[in-house]
């Protein structure tokens, strides 16, 4: 079995945001479970000429803006003619089985692949881009109103026309299910692989008489409006310190950073940082998919606070994982922390070791390949 991995996601470059971190981990379970080759085609390009892997392609069709500007108003989001074209020669020239979609946004180019190349389809959905585009994308001009009609057409197209459709939780796939009247077939929630190096004491900060609280995103909307809010909101009524980090989150580092407030960009490697810290704060107030700090926090034996939205898709009981959606229950559950000084919760390792470890979806998947090609024989 030749398969294709297909992403919008330029994980071969060092950023290192949660979606960048589901595409990886989706391509790496599609390589252990292939058989002949696993492809990856990326349709950002490599503008830096990063080195790459040699069944990794980014694509570089040069398109010019009226180009662009056109495959934008038929509806086309990544994916032009152009590249489109590109795309389907090499799924003949390679032999490919099967085509793993990760994103709704190739709806247009996952329906001609399957009527011209006759293979079988794979799409993930990262989250529902219908009600996430709605609540995070602000219509400003003409080009943002073409954006979201993309985005939704495609989805929708890829909804429709996909062998097999998968979300990363329940909440997705109900919402899929009434927006488009199909619901997805499996359910694949974030897993990464294990990062924890057992150090369980490492540096707590509650030995040196003070207590150190961590947030980790990206410059995206939700998170930058929810530590915006926790530190206007919450912060000044604790004697604690809290480090920020997280792709260009150094941005905002005037605005942010303060005696209590540490501001970090994009690091190297987050353990040293979930290592130092005693806990994790979490205040995200709108989104959809599911948070992947929320299980890297867990790996890292954390103990975390966070609001509902920050929680989805997560449905385990631990007395370790506080459910905060206001500044007053925020206060009050950060309060019973610096008071108890528990520095590692075993519970919430265990539920990341029972649920969230990549290795445990690798089956799970081979059995969803194994399906999807086994209807062609």
């Amino acid at each position: 079995m030749n398969s294709l991995f297909i992403t919008s996601n330029a994980f071969f470059l060092e950023g290192k945001s949660g979606g960048f971190l589901i595409s990886r981990r989706n391509r790496d379970l599609l390589r252990k479970i292939t058989n002949g080759e696993c492809y990856t085609i990326f349709t950002c390009g490599n503008k830096n000429n990063i080195p790459l892997e040699k069944t990794e392609i980014a694509l570089s069709v040069k398109v010019n803006r009226l180009q662009r500007v056109l495959g934008l108003f038929v509806g086309r989001y990544y994916m032009i003619r152009p590249l489109e074209n590109e795309l389907v020669e090499f799924i003949k020239d390679h032999e490919i089985d099967v085509v793993f979609f990760d994103s709704t946004y190739f709806g247009i180019t996952l329906r001609r692949i399957k009527e011209v190349c006759k293979v079988k389809t794979i799409c993930f959905m990262h989250n529902v881009e219908r009600k996430y585009l709605k609540k995070i994308k602000k219509v400003r001009n003409v080009k943002d109103l073409f954006f979201k009609r993309a985005g939704m057409c495609n989805e929708s197209l890829s909804v429709k026309c996909a062998d097999v459709l998968l979300a990363i939780n329940e909440r997705d796939a109900l919402d899929t299910e009434q927006f488009y009247g199909r619901k997805p077939d499996y359910v694949l929630p974030v897993s990464m692989d294990d990062l924890f190096r057992g150090d369980v004491f490492a540096n707590s900060n509650f030995l040196k008489g003070c207590c150190s609280l961590l947030f980790v995103g990206s410059n995206f909307p939700p998170n930058v409006d929810g530590i915006r809010w926790f530190i206007k909101e919450v912060l000044p009524e604790l004697d604690i310190s809290l480090t920020v980090v997280g792709n260009d989150l150094d941005l905002y580092k005037d605005e942010f950073e303060s005696p209590k407030v540490k501001v970090l960009g994009r690091v190297e490697s987050l353990t040293e940082y979930y290592e130092r810290a005693d806990a994790v704060v979490e205040p995200i107030f709108y989104g959809s998919g599911m948070k992947v700090k929320t299980a890297e926090a867990m790996m890292y034996g954390k103990i975390i606070f966070a609001t509902s939205e920050a929680l989805e898709g997560y449905n385990e009981s631990s007395d370790d994982i506080y459910r905060c959606d206001s500044k007053e229950s925020f206060l009050l559950a950060i309060r019973e922390f610096i008071c108890d000084k528990k520095v590692f919760s075993y519970r919430n390792r265990q539920i990341w070791e029972q649920n969230y470890d990549s290795r445990i979806y690798q089956s799970k998947l081979a059995d969803i390949v194994n399906r999807v090609l086994g209807k062609t024989r």
